[in-house]
């Protein structure tokens, strides 16, 4: 913490860190131990259901082939849902949740050859839709949420060959894909990781390959971008190259985050830990690992605030089935906030959350004397609920009040942060205060600049303020100009400094001295004029008691 002064409000602050600061603190991923599970496999879809869900269909088993169940996880557990009706079974589908028709859109896989069929699940039963229009078939493509648009964009995937093509899938009844023409786009892969970068607002999509029939001939470390119109190559650092990594945006760090993969180049499967930035790559220390793995399915659950991964194959070859989610650090967690000065009553209250929030909740309280006598703080009241791009607000506190201030961050499904930690205003009392006790030969006058645009000074020697007051800390605003001089500063009696104000140019409100003391009881502050030949002046502007 550090204290300023600079307009006469005193203020303990902390500084915000930016909206997309990296994870403070390392990340970990834990695995659970779920009631229920869908079988071993890999290559199947996942996707948040709208409705405090995710939801997986399909996959391969080595053992069983190709799958068409559809389980749901809840938080806790996965459930198997049964549907009446449902897709053949597949894997390397493209699967999203689609806003327009509050469904999850399931497009193509394969099952030994590829699919073109569309598909939307309403938490309950599949229904295949019949779109006018229809991309290709192919499987293991990309499908993330539009930046501009509630439509879906689905990019690549493989057929014969790689596909390189964009499309947007309208959901808005009855639906229907339309191909784009963007200037620019990724060469033509599958097997890569895509999402929407929330907060920069353009979809990531890093790696992936090409392949001829099952062989593959060429393998990527390049990331994309596309902002509702055009691709652009964004970096081709961070990374090594891989093939089936898997990546989520997740809103309490504000970056999309990628975990794992294979590298078919060096033979090795990954399990390290990557967030974009918005424009590069940023290892992503983490305490805990799940094991090495490629074509698991990973996505954030908005309702537990929780990126969940699911199964995919590990380093020996085998299926797995296993359930883990990504902890971040306690300092990623909640919001920083901060208070700003000003020469009136009111001060700026400043707050900023990592990741992508969709509202902030800012409490206050006031330091008050309970009646045991003791300073406490007073409860807690509500002062803004505001949205994402609000991040301060103007407070008008009374003289001589301790305020304390936090901050919560929701993001979307309802997961909140605890409360941040608190930043502490203080408001000065001004130098007209009943409190404080002026000897005569002071002179109490109107002063534009200063705080409530007034002054109390002397050019006098041995001239006095004195004010008593329970306080953890006492703070003196005054002048410093050509003609003032020295003072000296008294403590319950003590002297504790002598401060020279004298300075080549006027400045206006000015920390001229500051003490903390332990905890909070009653301190007696007493200033003395000393009468500086040359520059006898000696200005007093405020004085802060912070309780």
């Amino acid at each position: 913490m550090r204290v300023l002064t600079l307009a006469g409000v005193v203020a303990l602050t902390v500084v915000p860190t930016p909206a997309n600061a990296v994870v403070s603190a390392p990340a970990a991923w834990a695995r659970l131990s779920p009631s229920a599970s869908p079988s071993a496999r890999y290559y199947s879809a996942m996707a948040y259901d709208g409705a405090g869900h995710l939801v997986l269909f399909g996959g391969f088993d080595d053992g069983t082939g190709y799958l068409a169940d559809t389980w749901v996880w809840d938080g806790s557990t996965w459930i198997n849902k049964k549907p009446v009706h449902h897709p053949s079974a597949r894997d390397g589908a493209a699967m999203l949740y689609d806003s327009a028709s509050n469904s999850v859109i399931l497009f193509g896989g394969e099952n030994g050859s590829s699919l073109a069929d569309t598909w939307s699940w309403n938490g309950a039963d599949w229904t295949q839709l019949s779109p006018a229009t229809s991309p290709p078939k192919r499987a293991w493509a990309g499908l993330a949420q539009s930046p501009t648009t509630s439509a879906l964009i689905m990019f690549g995937g493989l057929d014969s060959s790689g596909l390189s093509d964009t499309w947007s899938w309208n959901g808005a009844s009855p639906g229907n894909w339309t191909l784009l023409s963007p200037t620019h786009h990724p060469s033509a892969r599958s097997d890569f990781a895509m999402d929407l970068d929330t907060l920069h607002h353009k979809i990531v999509l890093f790696g992936g390959g090409s392949w001829s029939a099952d062989n593959l001939t060429a393998q990527y470390g390049d990331t994309w971008t596309f902002d509702g119109s055009d691709w652009t190559q964004a970096s081709t650092g961070g990374p090594t190259a891989r093939i089936d990594p898997e990546a989520a945006f997740d809103p309490r760090v504000g970056r999309v985050v990628l975990f794992g993969g294979f590298d078919n180049n060096a033979n090795a499967y990954y399990q390290d830990t990557w967030s974009w930035t918005g424009s590069a790559w940023a290892s992503q220390s983490a305490t805990a690992s799940p094991t090495k793995r490629d074509r698991g399915v990973i996505a954030y659950l908005p309702s537990t605030g929780k990126t969940v991964l699911f199964g995919g194959v590990d380093s020996n070859g085998s299926d797995l089935n296993d359930t883990w989610v990504l902890n971040l650090g306690a300092a990623t967690a909640v919001p920083v906030v901060s208070t700003t000065v000003s020469s009136t009553r009111s001060f700026t209250v400043s707050w900023a959350a990592p990741g992508a929030p969709v509202s902030y909740t800012v409490q206050y309280a006031k330091r008050v004397k309970a009646s045991s006598g003791s300073w406490v703080n007073g409860q807690w009241q509500s002062w803004q609920v505001v949205g994402p791009n609000v991040h301060s607000a103007s407070f008008a506190g009374q003289p001589g009040t301790t305020y304390l201030f936090h901050a919560k961050a929701t993001y979307a499904g309802g997961a909140t942060t605890g409360y941040s930690a608190t930043a502490t205003a203080v408001v000065p009392l001004d130098d007209r205060t009943t409190a404080a006790v002026f000897s005569p030969g002071w002179a109490h006058r109107s002063a534009a600049g200063r705080f409530l645009n007034t002054i109390t000074d002397t050019s006098a020697p041995d001239k006095t303020m004195l004010l008593k007051s329970a306080a953890h800390a006492f703070f003196l605003v005054g002048d410093r100009c050509a003609t003032c001089g020295k003072l000296q500063i008294y403590v319950d009696g003590h002297l504790v400094k002598t401060v020279d104000t004298h300075a080549v140019s006027s400045r206006a409100r000015r920390l001229l001295f500051a003490k903390t003391f332990v905890g909070t009881r009653t301190h007696t502050l007493e200033v003395k004029s000393l009468g500086t030949p040359g520059h006898p002046r000696v200005a007093i502007d405020a004085i802060g008691v912070q309780r």
